[in-house]
């Protein structure tokens, strides 16, 4: 493959090839048998990213949501005309994302890819903004904006992020709020695009039906043509947040059918380690599944009482200057469930699983790991996390089969602690709490 690294797992029996672009564009592609082909490229830019420093030096103060905002207008293509409608018009079908960290524009499709991929590369890199425009965005937002805070899932959410940070920017919608997105104008938008919209800060990864040298004729022919801002991306202020949570519990109503719950992990073992942190992941994982999972005693227990009736939801997730764990459920009684956690996740604490489980959960997360390869979506979301990691996606099933029982216990006597723990709760408003 012409200029590719190509990188193999004898573990797994994959390959993917990786370049770095004369354009500073880190790529990779996983050629897969696959009907279809899926790319996403992403830049290091999210919702934190609202204080950065450029490289002359002055530092710059920008709006809330400004991010995702921007996301937004780069749909909108400098000939008046909607990317949406080019990618549909070519078969694929295109979306984007933005979270705390990073800026994802994406499309899936069974052929036009290398037309479906001019499109992206012509979208990402052709900002255009004028007044009027931004004027009508903010409309659009703003809408978004008022229906996520109509949406008790995402109210929850946000409630549990007020708990469990004093300052960290993870309590901040993505969306920003009404009156932030107000103070968003071109001048700002092209402020932020140029300080972070820079191939050095993005990544560009392939899954599927496609060839290495065809993602890099692509490339080679039209980003030359695209006006790219060369060089290092700003550098964002962050936010270091251990520690106690902020809050222990939140209790609000809205018009829904039943309770729901989440609770809070505030992760203090958190560390600026991209090896360390990956293995966390991993471990806290393994760690949930074992203490909240459908074999665990407390799921059990409460499913005999009838407290629950579906599972347990749980995530893990870090940040810059952060890392927290999350448990959810829906249920009638939210205070006896949350109670519950907290007891079995101290009683782990005293007493963890012992090395048989572990050893059996670790099998469990190795399998769900291979399976991931069925998947072109998967497998480039996920490498793409390599660029922003530097743990390459076909090295983490031997991370996984590394993690030892010593990991395990240890993570459990270290996080879970009451001081550490926050819950919030969504009630009918029929229950006037």
């Amino acid at each position: 493959m012409n200029n590719f690294q190509c990188i193999k797992s004898a573990l797994l029996g994959e390959e993917s090839f990786t370049l770095k672009h004369e354009s500073s564009l880190t790529v990779t592609v996983t050629q897969k048998p696959f009907q279809t082909a899926y790319a996403v490229l992403a830049v290091g830019y999210g919702s934190l990213d609202t204080v950065f420093t450029t490289d002359d030096g002055r530092t710059h103060k920008t709006p809330a949501g400004i991010a995702h905002f921007l996301e937004h207008k780069l749909f909108e293509m400098p000939n008046g005309t909607d990317a949406f409608e080019e990618f549909a018009a070519l078969g694929a079908s295109a979306n984007a994302y933005t979270s705390a960290s990073r800026t994802c524009y994406l499309f899936s499709c069974t052929s036009n890819f290398e037309e479906s991929l001019e499109v992206l590369l012509r979208m990402v890199f052709t900002p255009h903004f004028t007044d009027a425009s931004v004027r009508r965005e903010a409309d659009i937002i703003e809408q978004e904006f008022l229906a996520y805070e109509d949406q008790a899932p995402s109210k929850l959410y946000r409630l549990l992020m007020n708990n469990l940070f004093e300052k960290h920017g993870l309590r901040e919608n993505i969306c920003g709020t009404a009156e932030s997105i107000r103070k968003i104008t071109p001048e700002l938008l092209y402020e932020c695009y140029r300080a972070f919209y820079r191939p050095s800060n993005m990544v560009l990864s392939v899954s599927g039906n496609v060839c290495p040298d065809t993602v890099k004729k692509v490339l080679d022919r039209v980003l030359p043509t695209l006006s790219i801002e060369n060089g290092e991306a700003a550098k964002s202020e962050k936010v270091d947040e251990r520690g106690a949570v902020a809050c222990t519990e939140s209790r609000i109503s809205m018009l829904i059918a039943r309770p729901i719950l989440q609770i809070g992990i505030k992760d203090v073992g958190y560390r600026e380690d991209q090896i360390f942190m990956t293995r966390r992941h991993l471990l806290m994982n393994i760690v949930m599944n074992a203490l909240t999972g459908a074999s665990s005693p407390l799921y059990e227990r409460l499913q005999d009482c009838g407290l629950l009736q579906d599972k347990f939801s749980t995530d893990y997730g870090d940040e810059a200057g952060c890392a927290y764990a999350l448990i959810a459920a829906e249920t009638d009684e939210p205070d006896r469930v949350i109670e519950s956690v907290y007891e079995a996740l101290e009683k782990a604490a005293e007493t963890p699983p012992d090395q048989r489980e572990f050893e059996r959960l670790r099998r469990c997360a190795y399998a769900d790991f291979v399976r991931l390869f069925d998947s072109s979506e998967e497998i480039a979301e996920e490498m793409l996390d390599n660029f922003f990691t530097g743990v390459h996606l076909l090295d983490v099933g031997e991370i996984i089969l590394s993690l030892t029982y010593e990991e395990f216990t240890s993570l459990i006597k270290e996080v879970f602690r009451r001081p550490y723990l926050t819950s919030a709760v969504v009630y009918p408003l029929q229950e006037n709490r």
